[in-house]
């Protein structure tokens, strides 16, 4: 048995979030470069030149007020000047001043304006991506403080990198997952389970319109996980603590999916 593979070490969740990680800390090299290469024009070694150009400006002047003002100052390609004019302007509209705005609103204006037309171009599966990019601005509206957000970020990756060396390619094992982690797999026999009202849904979106839509989302996610075979599953009943056996909806997703797709099977206790 294993966990599923680690949606924030995907690398359109990596390149994201190395804009925040750049505007949170103006020296951090490796999220600068990551960053800068997404642009046209611009590879390993234009952006190790740009790096120093960047580095030679805080050391000169630490505080910064305007980002476009110092990254419209250097030198960058014709071909990569349009792309680094929109960098320049989207790095002012997400950390105003040099202060970062709140995660949630600095990922959509990432990706509303530079992100989203480069995964258009750089990923066949760029439906699913972009649904991830959009569930990580949903997980960030935890967060309101930048440095917080980055931090849980820095806390997920190590739990998840202490669970990677058990996991094999090679390896035949039941892989247990949460939805979010399973986004961009793909398994030939899928499980999904506890379909109810109250569990997927959740019993805090059944009266919320958009955080009903949301684990729409996710439930679509889910059932696309499979390539060959695909089981919801759900309870009739379940043991509630003081109240005994309840009985259970089950979930209303399910009344979606065309009848002409479903074999349904009635499993009993022996």
């Amino acid at each position: 048995i294993t966990s599923g593979i680690r949606f924030f070490e995907q690398a359109h969740i990596k390149d994201v979030t190395a804009f925040i990680r750049f505007v949170a800390n103006p020296r951090d090299e490796v999220a600068f470069k990551r960053m800068v290469k997404l642009l046209p024009g611009i590879g390993n070694r234009s952006a190790e030149s740009l790096w120093r150009a960047w580095e030679n400006t805080l050391n000169e002047r630490g505080e910064i007020t305007s980002w476009g003002e110092r990254f419209l100052a250097m030198n960058v390609s014709a071909r990569s000047k349009k792309a680094w004019e929109q960098l320049a302007h989207t790095l002012d509209e997400i950390a105003p001043g040099g202060q970062p705005n709140p995660p949630s609103e600095m990922i959509t204006s990432i990706v509303e304006a530079i992100y989203d037309d480069y995964a258009k171009v750089n990923f066949a599966n760029y439906e699913l991506r972009r649904e991830d990019l959009n569930q990580l601005a949903v997980f960030a509206r935890h967060f309101k403080d930048v440095h917080e957000f980055l931090a849980q970020l820095a806390l997920i990756s190590n739990v998840d990198a202490e669970a990677a060396p058990n996991q094999t390619a090679e390896k035949e094992a039941v892989n247990l997952s949460t939805v979010h982690q399973a986004k961009g797999l793909e398994f030939n026999t899928v499980f999904i389970i506890w379909l109810t009202d109250g569990m997927f849904p959740s019993s805090r979106s059944l009266d919320r319109r958009d955080a009903l839509e949301e684990e729409r989302r996710l439930f679509y996610v889910a059932i696309t996980r499979a390539r060959d075979e695909l089981y919801l599953t759900f309870p009739h009943m379940r043991l509630s603590g003081g109240y005994g056996d309840v009985f259970q909806r089950p979930s209303r997703f399910l009344k979606e999916i065309p009848n002409q797709l479903i074999e349904d099977w009635q499993v009993q206790r022996a």
